[in-house]
């Protein structure tokens, strides 16, 4: 399969009128991030009477560290009339970027079993293989030219840290009845991918969301890499109508654990358990063709961020023994953080107003052998 994702995230603060009244919110910066990623896999199945024994293989990313934040600087020059010049001179970037993936390679077993005519179990085991990897981070201020005022005092870094490799086992299990209802039940447990060495954040009470950058003269906390995958529990129905276009509905609860990050001064951040609902629609209209739209509601697991909510679609397409899927989504979400980069005597507000808005799409390739 190909596919990525378009991130747009716009950063500004409200902007008020003499009475304190909400006027507008004013964008400063635009930022663009776009990823993008394949895998393969390669799977086969025989059949012994009743018994179909199934493996596969796999290769494709876990997660990905990707973020690219520019915000360009211009300063304000005063000109005598008749005179030619820039009133607001660029004087730099700010630049805060960091690269990196992790990779999943997986090998599964499942076993599919015919109880009678009326009811199929399925059961998988599944090891999924994180190799080492790496993740770069840039911090920095480009300058071009020197004017108080406009660019923090920042202390660049330009590291690239190393992470080990690791692994975990996922389980699933589905029961298939003569009437169109299948019930499924996924679980895969928790995994820790951290570096021999790293430092805790800080945590920001303005926003109650832990902080990268600290100090007088702006420097990035962070070393080292600790990444926490929580363990993740799914439950789901699905039901199939029947007729010359039958409705395939679907209904996935998915339960994410809580657990805790380590900040300075041995305090303890809490990432709350999260859930989340997925409602699923395929129609197969009369030239065989589907038409798949798709609602997903989830929870944050930071208690100061507002629940999300997914709109997706899909569709594919058959030519002999190749099958062409399509699928797409869209979310959004809004809340506050404070300035990455800022200056000394600013008089803006403390908080930034930070809109993000993410794309997903995918193509997947399956050809029968």
């Amino acid at each position: 399969h190909l596919g990525g994702n378009i991130g747009l995230e716009r950063r500004g603060f409200d902007l008020k009128d003499f009475f304190g009244d909400y006027l507008t919110t004013s964008d400063y910066v635009v930022n663009h991030t776009n990823r993008s990623f394949s895998g393969l896999g390669i799977s086969g199945s025989r059949t012994y009477g009743t018994t179909q024994i199934s493996a596969a293989l796999s290769a494709d990313p876990l997660t990905s560290f990707e973020y690219k934040y520019v915000e360009e600087i211009r300063g304000k020059e005063s000109c005598d009339d008749g005179i030619i010049c820039n009133k607001d001179p660029l004087l730099g970037f700010h630049r805060f970027e960091t690269r990196g993936q992790l990779d999943r390679f997986s090998f599964g077993l499942g076993i599919r079993y015919k109880l009678d005519d009326r009811f199929t179990l399925n059961w998988g085991i599944a090891y999924h293989k994180i190799p080492e990897s790496s993740v770069h981070d840039i911090f920095m201020a480009d300058t071009l030219q020197i004017m108080d005022g406009y660019l923090g005092e920042i202390h660049p870094a330009d590291r690239v840290e190393n992470t080990p490799g690791g692994g975990f086992f996922s389980y699933g299990f589905e029961l298939n009845t003569w009437k169109g209802l299948h019930f499924s039940f996924a679980f895969d447990p928790k995994l820790i991918i951290e570096s021999n060495f790293n430092t805790p954040s800080v945590l920001d009470s303005s926003s109650g969301l832990p902080l990268f950058i600290a100090g007088d003269t702006l420097s990035f906390q962070i070393e080292g890499v600790h990444y926490v995958k929580p363990s993740r529990l799914s439950l789901g129905v699905a039901y199939t109508t029947h007729g010359t276009t039958p409705i395939l509905v679907t209904v996935d609860y998915t339960v994410i654990d809580s657990y805790s990050l380590k900040l300075v001064n041995n305090q303890i951040f809490h990432m709350l358990r999260s859930a989340s609902w997925h409602l699923g629609l395929e129609y197969i209209t009369t030239s065989q063709i589907p038409v798949r739209v798709g609602l997903v509601f989830k929870q944050s697991p930071f208690q100061v961020l507002d629940p999300q909510t997914v709109f997706t679609v899909g569709s594919s397409k058959s030519f002999g023994d190749l099958q062409v899927d399509f699928a797409a989504g869209f979310q959004s979400t809004q809340y506050k953080y404070p300035d990455l980069f800022p200056v000394e005597d600013d008089v803006r507000p403390s908080l930034d107003t930070v809109s993000e808005s993410l794309f997903n799409f995918m193509f997947s390739f399956k050809y029968n052998l």
